[in-house]
């Protein structure tokens, strides 16, 4: 019954839709092509601005309402020692092309509310603009050096080199979507070797080597298991 009113709605208002343009068409031969045309561009802008205005709402809407699983904040924090380094690293990321992503949507909708065709505008058209090239190409490339910069020093503090004497403890984690598998040594120290050739889903996840007596003692977490 449930998709019987649903399908009855969409014919509803598909038929809704035709008779609009129907009106629409009849109006526009009233009125005239010329004038109808400069009223709907005018209808069109104001209706993009609107857009604009509600998307960008709902985008800061999401980003606040999600900050906490997204953005590190709140009780979902790092485990890990360079976690919260990291989580830093996408904020700082985030915050450039958000400025960026705001600023873009703001100028391509209120362009086409601006700039569309009334009465008597006529357009201008220029090949070329030396100052406008500089600005948009020097601040890309500074906020890139910025973010380049910041990420290859997080980059070396992660992955300094291992001193001989240091105690350490080799573990694997293979990544996918919404979790990880983690594999860790068991008393020998030592990871077994593993080919994707090997890989049996539901069996052999990981492609171990079960040749390799170093994969036989080897502990896997599954993302399941957590």
């Amino acid at each position: 019954m449930i998709y019987l009113i649903a399908l009855a709605i969409i014919v509803l208002l598909a038929i809704v839709l035709i008779q609009i343009g129907r009106i629409s068409d009849l109006s526009d031969r009233i009125k005239g092509e010329e004038v109808a045309e400069l009223d709907n561009n005018t209808t069109q802008g104001k209706a993009m601005v609107a857009f604009m205005v509600a998307f960008l709402v709902f985008c800061i809407w999401s980003a606040w309402h999600y900050k906490n699983v997204m953005f590190g904040f709140g009780p979902l924090t790092s485990a890990s020692e360079h976690g919260f380094e990291l989580d830093w690293i996408f904020l700082i990321t985030l915050i450039f092309t958000g400025i960026v992503f705001v600023i873009t949507h703001i100028l391509l909708f209120w362009y086409s509310y601006r700039y569309r065709k009334v009465k008597g505008s006529t357009a201008k058209f220029f090949a070329h603009d030396t100052k406008l090239e500089m600005i948009w190409t020097a601040i890309p490339a500074v906020v890139m050096t910025i973010l380049v910069a910041n990420g290859l020093v997080a980059w070396n503090r992660i992955f300094k080199p291992i001193g001989p004497d240091q105690n350490v403890l080799n573990i694997e984690a293979t990544g996918y979507q919404f979790a990880w598998d983690i594999r860790y040594p068991c008393p020998d120290g030592k990871l077994g070797n593993k080919d994707y050739r090997n890989i049996i889903p539901g069996v052999n996840d990981l492609g171990l080597d079960w040749n390799d007596e170093a994969a036989l003692d080897d502990i896997i977490l599954a993302g399941s298991d957590k």
